[in-house]
């Protein structure tokens, strides 16, 4: 966001938008890169989840929190930075995986207080059961090959497609015509 103040002060100053983008640029890495910008929302998304049933006042906090980041960095990646290589996936599957280990701390935290507040210990064994669940999922996620998709697959969507939608032939790529065959071998003065 410190890149959006920057580029807002020099537009401020009758910059014209790719001055004020160069003026702007470069972000931070450590702190405003792609890489630490998910995991930030990830760990606030995780924060939101677990205390959300201790105190769902923090929901709207969070819900004006995502709005507010949604059109910021959207304004960001799109008018104020420049084009990065895309490292989306690999960010993308680094906070769903840090959004099991929230999960996975919500499941303690709800543990923790229905064994503080139930006389029984039936809700809190329910609860901590729901972790073989969590854990069923976790290696069902991580069993996905996200970085490369298979060559079986591949075959596979190429069928379906073909099925689908028929072969297409582009027609200016069939048989070539009779004029294009006389023009190939001469030059541009009618020479051969």
């Amino acid at each position: 966001t410190m890149n959006l103040a920057k580029y807002l002060f020099w537009r401020g100053r009758n910059a014209d938008p790719d001055e004020a983008r160069d003026l702007s640029e470069p972000e931070d890495q450590d702190s405003d890169g792609m890489g630490s910008r998910m995991a930030k929302v990830a760990i606030h998304l995780v924060v939101c989840t677990v205390f959300a049933s201790c105190c769902p006042v923090i929901l709207l906090v969070a819900w004006l929190y995502f709005a507010l980041g949604r059109y910021t960095y959207g304004f960001l990646v799109i008018f104020a930075e420049t084009k990065k290589p895309d490292m989306g996936g690999a960010f993308w599957v680094k906070s769903l995986r840090h959004l099991f280990l929230g999960v996975l701390i919500y499941i303690l935290l709800m543990v923790g207080l229905l064994s503080r507040t139930s006389p029984d210990r039936e809700p809190m064994l329910c609860a901590f059961a729901s972790i073989l669940a969590l854990g069923f999922g976790y290696l069902r996620f991580s069993s996905l090959s996200w970085e490369a998709l298979p060559f079986e697959a591949v075959a596979e969507v190429d069928l379906q497609h073909r099925e689908v939608s028929g072969e297409y032939r582009q027609p200016e790529c069939g048989r070539p015509r009779e004029g294009r065959r006389e023009s190939v071998g001469k030059k541009s003065d009618g020479t051969h």
